[in-house]
């Protein structure tokens, strides 16, 4: 029998108990008692022994969408909730036998319940209600194996169930069809920020010609034809340049506002004549926008469009270049913003992967706005209809994170994970895996996380190479620091001043765009393996067959008859 706990809003329980389930355990919300807090989800093939041998998974720690494992190692009694789940899906292996659970009904409304007590592991999903009714059936599948599986099988466990539902389909099918996807896979990106302002703003709600803070422009637009120019001279001839804070206001300063393109940085006609520019040299050149976070400065805010909460009060993001940000409403923003947006930027020439901002890496927000209400589901399926559209006009489309909702859709995510390993300690939490990019890669496009940004040119050489080794494609941002205080991005930055120090730093880039032309094909393949080997030297199997070995540290290493000088990846075929 399998235990479903309700727990009601005046915190009394009722106990259900349920045969245990083949393959799919469906909770119909048709039989929910009304007024539950949450439900938990209570089988006991996902608990174990201190002592056993195996695992648990988490999907996303932090919210930053790096995986965590968690041995059954000796540990006081500990419980950690985790409230997002950027893939649905968590798993065990004990005892010889591994349960690989996937979320498919009510997938954005639940945390996962990870602990130890008295000797006892135990994880499980709690679907939180706050009183209000489920709007689909709580669904939850089940995969089992046999024996000891690793990580990376489950991984591949979860990428089969995606594709052949229909959640996502092969980069290779995909550009098959689009050319400018095929045309986007084969290019490094290059993002150029161009202006901003402080960042957090010391104004939640600005307004022009009051309080608003002063524009910084680093850069004017013939500076990025400059740039773009410098690429070109020294034979970078495969690149999607991603054109951030052109907008009026810069970077943040006035979402969902676009126009006039920043005084400070140019005019709308110099704009067109760099696009024309680029475009003549065959490279991709696009937009980075913003329709999920807008700003009460803006021209075109309009409170009715803000996501609400269920107390009624505005749903506010974060504190950027525009001030403290309300979350926009995602059919609002479709309605509203999306078909003149389109139209502009189309009119502009931008042509290659655009750049919605945040739209994958916020978890879905319900609306309990009165006029248009939206679950979470929806609200994701909306984000999704945005991304779509957009990607219709301009060629490809991506975004910042990686939560799945968005795999059908999307073509390139800016962090797989946001960091390489959490900031905060997680007593459940053993060791972080890029679980993401195992079950993603061959799939969509992807830079591993912040700290890779403009890897090729950073002192910590290590950084390069474990973008390689997870199936990172490389990643240059023009003025990436812009924060004021500390950067996830880092302070080593590819600035155009002075220009000199550029033009080195782009020779370096060559070199490294040099190595990945040889290995930009095995963007079309799954990840099928990855470990670490006993020596410290990394090793990542392609579907085709080949295998990547990369060493992370300053001493050379043998691995499998070669020898990987210091910082190095090898592909052998």
């Amino acid at each position: 029998m399998q235990l479903i706990r309700c727990v009601m809003l005046d915190d009394t329980v009722q106990n259900i108990s349920i045969p245990e389930p083949e393959d799919i355990l469906v909770i119909s919300k048709k039989t929910l008692p009304g007024n539950i807090k949450y439900i938990d989800v209570l089988p006991d093939y996902f608990t174990a022994d201190t002592g056993d041998d195996g695992f648990m998974l988490i999907p996303s720690v932090e919210g930053s969408h790096l995986s965590g494992l968690t041995f059954f190692r000796s540990r006081e009694n500990c419980e950690e909730i985790y409230p997002d789940s950027s893939m649905p899906l968590y798993a065990c292996r004990r005892a010889g036998n591994t349960t690989l659970a996937i979320v498919t009904g009510m997938k954005f409304d639940y945390s996962l319940v990870c602990g130890v007590r008295d000797g006892k592991y135990y994880l499980y999903p709690r679907f939180r209600l706050d009183g209000a009714e489920a709007y689909e059936d709580i669904e939850i599948r089940f995969l089992r194996f046999s024996g000891s599986v690793r990580y990376p099988e489950l991984a591949r466990a979860y990428r089969k169930f995606q594709l052949e539902n229909g959640n996502c389909r092969t980069l290779r099918e995909k550009a098959a069809e689009r050319p400018v996807l095929k045309e986007y896979a084969q290019t490094i990106e290059c993002r150029i920020r161009l202006a901003w302002k402080p960042a957090p703003s010391t104004v939640d709600d600005q307004i022009i010609g009051v309080n608003e803070p002063e524009v910084h422009a680093e850069l004017t637009l013939r500076d990025v034809d400059d740039i773009i120019s410098e690429f070109h001279r020294q034979g970078i001839d495969k690149v999607n340049f991603c054109l951030v804070g052109w907008n009026v206001s810069g970077h943040d300063g006035r979402f969902p506002d676009l126009f006039p393109v920043e005084p400070k940085c140019g005019t709308l006609e110099e704009l067109k004549a760099l696009v024309a520019h680029a475009r003549s040299m065959e490279y991709l050149i696009t937009a980075h926008t913003n329709l999920i976070e807008g700003y009460s400065i803006a021209g075109r805010f309009d409170h009715n469009y803000v996501l609400k909460k269920p107390d009624g009060s505005d749903h506010r993001g974060g504190n950027w270049s525009g001030g403290k940000s309300y979350l926009l409403c995602p059919e609002m923003a479709y309605k509203h913003y999306l078909d003149k947006d389109i139209e502009d930027l189309k009119q502009i020439g931008f042509r290659g992967e655009h750049y919605f901002d945040v739209f994958s890496i916020y978890q879905p927000f319900s609306c309990s706005h009165p006029e248009h209400p939206l679950n979470r589901k929806e609200v994701a399926e909306w984000r999704c209809r945005i991304m779509q559209k957009a990607q219709e006009a301009i060629g490809c489309i991506g975004s910042e994170g990686s939560w799945d909702f968005a795999a059908g859709v999307i073509d390139y995510v800016l962090y797989s994970a946001f960091f390489l390993k959490e900031r905060i300690v997680f007593k459940m939490c053993d060791e972080y895996v890029p679980f993401w990019n195992f079950v993603y890669h061959g799939i969509t496009l992807y830079n591993c996380c912040a700290p890779t940004v403009n890897a090729n040119i950073k002192n910590d050489r290590m950084l390069k190479v474990i973008n390689y080794a997870w199936g990172g494609r490389p990643l240059n941002y023009v003025n990436s620091r812009f924060i004021v205080g500390k950067n996830p991005w880092g302070n080593e930055d590819l600035r155009y001043f002075p220009v000199e120090q550029f033009r080195e730093n782009v020779a370096v880039i060559r070199k490294d765009y040099d190595f990945y032309c040889g290995i930009r094909d095995l963007q079309y393949e799954f990840i099928e393996d990855y470990e670490v080997l006993p020596n410290g030297a990394l090793k990542t199997v392609y579907s085709n067959g080949a295998v990547m070995l990369s060493n992370p540290t300053e001493e050379e290493l043998e691995t499998q008859g070669h020898k990987l000088p210091p910082f190095s990846n090898i592909v052998i075929r």
